[in-house]
């Protein structure tokens, strides 16, 4: 089973961080948020043109409990 966290941004619902079982993670803008006039990125690496962004998990982190 998947976790999925709301992200929002000074109160508006910005997208959905969700992790797969494997430690995938896959961010989502909300395409009412990627709609709106200029939205705001998460971060400059994270456009907003782009829709679903995804980190696959390929090796473990000695801060990683896996």
């Amino acid at each position: 089973m998947a976790d999925a966290l709301a992200v929002y941004m000074d109160g508006v619902r910005c997208g959905l961080l969700t992790q797969s079982d494997s430690g995938d993670l896959r961010f989502d803008y909300d395409d009412n948020y990627r709609n709106e006039t200029d939205p705001t990125p998460l971060s400059l690496s994270m456009p907003t043109a782009t829709r679903r962004l995804t980190v696959s998990r390929t090796t473990s982190s000695p801060l990683s409990p896996h």
